[in-house]
């Protein structure tokens, strides 16, 4: 085998490699269902990045009691409910429901809840789907309209992984 057919066969590899997971993330697109999820915007900018709007879920805090065991770090699994045009939170678990929808996430970090009522805590989850990027005029339009709250519409699949369509 020759040194040219040899460079053809990896870069063959490598370009098929870049294909799978270009499809894997279109696949969301093309056969995830639709929701909505109530968002509020965060901060826009990231110098190496460019611009985008950070997206934070009314999702994103979920609490549970003091006695369940969750850790940082954990895959979750965040049940939703519809309300109106709205998904909102149900419940939460570490194991695959086996009833759509859901939204798989991970637990960014741990809020202890002290108080009369130390009988729970608030996880900070994280879907992968927080950051928006949009061009750097778009982005402060973005940020504007949804000051005070507003929808991301949201494809889901039935494997729990979530991409961001847009903002209402």
């Amino acid at each position: 085998m020759s040194n040219k057919t040899k460079t053809l066969i990896i870069l063959g590899f490598w370009l098929i490699l870049a294909l799978f997971f270009v499809a894997i993330n279109e696949k969301i697109f093309m056969t995830g269902d639709e929701i909505r999820l109530k968002v509020r915007p965060v901060d826009p900018r990231d110098l190496l990045r460019g611009q985008y709007v950070v997206l934070n879920y009314d999702i994103s805090n979920v609490d549970v009691k003091n006695n369940t065991d969750f850790k940082r770090k954990d895959r979750v699994y965040v049940t939703l409910q519809k309300e109106g045009e709205i998904y909102i939170f149900k419940e939460i678990s570490t194991y695959k429901p086996t009833k759509s929808p859901y939204i798989k996430g991970q637990v960014d970090y741990i809020r202890w809840n002290y108080g009369k009522d130390n009988d729970s805590k608030t996880l900070n989850i994280k879907y992968g789907i927080e950051n928006l990027f949009t061009k750097e005029k778009e982005a402060r339009e973005i940020e504007k309209r949804l000051a005070k709250g507003g929808i991301a519409v949201i494809k889901l699949d039935k494997q729990g992984r979530a991409k961001v369509l847009r903002v209402e």
